[in-house]
């Protein structure tokens, strides 16, 4: 991860992405503490300096739904609310495409 990202000269984002979305949820769960523990913090963290604008935004879900799947629904849902009106569009897709898991985000 770090070889790909702030080991390198630039952000080679394809395989930054591909290790997060292929990887199974406990593989990213050891990988983000082995992170932690040699490079002082955590993957959210170096994804933060990484990236910028909508890619940072879709890294940080990415990631978010392999480590905490239940909280990272609960945020999309809470900025489809916030601000001056809602994002009726994405409110609808999280409660449709979350509502097997709905109880879990509730208690998030």
């Amino acid at each position: 991860f770090y070889k790909a990202g702030q080991g390198r000269r630039g952000t080679d984002e394809k395989t930054l992405f591909k290790i997060i979305c292929q990887s199974p949820p406990r593989h990213v769960e050891m990988m983000n503490r082995a992170y932690a523990d040699k490079y002082g913090y955590t993957l959210s963290k170096a994804m933060e300096k990484e990236f910028r604008g909508i890619t940072r935004t879709a890294a940080l879900h990415a990631l978010g739904m392999k480590l905490k799947p239940y909280e990272t629904v609960a945020h999309l849902i809470d900025s489809a609310c916030a601000g001056l009106g809602t994002d009726e569009d994405q409110l609808t897709a999280c409660i449709v495409r979350y509502q097997a898991v709905w109880a879990k985000v509730e208690l998030a």
